[in-house]
């Protein structure tokens, strides 16, 4: 069976976004890490690894968000999605 003929047509789309979204979190990450140095009244326990690592975190749970739900179930998406959002909330009132 040809899998794009099996998705809606309103996955390509939403991939797209998808696709545009974590490039421009990443670049948004990406700045806040490598000038953290530069950025007033920073903490000294915020470094640049662990803006990485917190994009990473945000990223991987983003992911869970969005292929979990694939196996039949929907209430992990809105929960994941919901930990997601405060979880991103809280790192960049870090950054």
């Amino acid at each position: 069976m040809n899998r794009s003929r099996a998705l809606s047509p309103f996955t390509k789309p939403v991939l797209a976004l998808i696709a545009i979204y974590f490039t421009a979190s990443l670049a948004h990450f990406a700045h806040n890490a490598e000038f953290i140095a530069f950025y007033p009244n920073m903490p000294n326990w915020l470094t640049r690894e662990k803006v990485y690592l917190a994009w990473l975190a945000i990223t991987g749970l983003g992911y869970c968000c969005i292929w979990r739900p694939r196996a039949g179930r929907s209430w992990p998406l809105h929960a994941c999605a919901l930990l997601r959002a405060h979880i991103r909330n809280q790192c960049h009132d870090l950054v």
